[in-house]
């Protein structure tokens, strides 16, 4: 009896102590401050109202040494979408931007080694605090789709991806790829081509904000 006695207490010691650490690293994560605190602006426009961002925004190490490979496909977006201002951002560029927008992810982002990884980060911020569409400068518009992000009337999308009736419903629309040599894999999202239908949506600080737990 003693025996038991004696395990009963230390099984019920073991689990007041479980439960006190369970409650102060709940208690650390709710009072630790997110890196760059990705809750809704407040002067964040619902997808319903308040002006449309017209921009398409391309990045590139030089914007004034473009290589010969890339410009047909520049010239594809400048034809599917004339109307549309377009801005070349540099390197130079980006450092200014995260600088001025997003002082808090500086450091994360100097500490990148590389240059692609740094460019995959600020794209984030440009939807983020100007809106419109990103694509990569080897992504080609075959043809103009401008109709299908604005237009009121019901273009239908996968079920299993996003209840909408519309495309004009979306506050952000994401490319997703197939899986070369998988066809039985899932496609997966990825950032070479993203839309913000306007500036300031919280989804963008939320990607920043893990990109940056991630290099931590």
């Amino acid at each position: 009896m003693p025996c038991r006695h004696q395990l009963f207490s230390l099984l019920v010691a073991g689990m007041v102590a479980f439960t006190l650490i369970f409650l102060l690293l709940v208690q650390s994560q709710h009072q630790r401050k997110p890196l760059l605190q990705p809750q809704q602006p407040a002067d964040f426009i619902p997808p319903t109202a308040g002006p449309v961002a017209r921009i398409v925004h391309q990045s590139w190490r030089n914007a004034d040494q473009i290589p010969t490979r890339f410009t047909a496909w520049r010239a594809s977006w400048l034809s599917c979408f004339p109307a549309w201002n377009h801005w070349l951002w540099s390197d130079e560029d980006n450092l200014l931007l995260v600088r001025d927008k997003a002082p808090d992810f500086l450091d994360h982002y100097l500490r990148y080694t590389q240059s692609i990884q740094r460019a995959d980060s600020v794209r984030y911020l440009y939807l983020y605090h100007y809106g419109g569409l990103y694509t990569d400068l080897d992504n080609e518009c075959l043809q103009p789709f401008e109709h299908v992000l604005f237009s009121q009337a019901a273009s239908q999308i996968n079920k299993s991806i996003a209840d909408y009736q519309s495309l004009s419903n979306c506050s952000v629309l994401l490319s997703s790829m197939r899986r070369s040599g998988r066809p039985g894999r899932r496609p997966y999202v990825e950032n070479s081509l993203m839309f913000a239908r306007r500036r300031g949506h919280p989804f963008w600080l939320t990607v920043l904000e893990a990109m940056a737990e991630r290099a931590r």
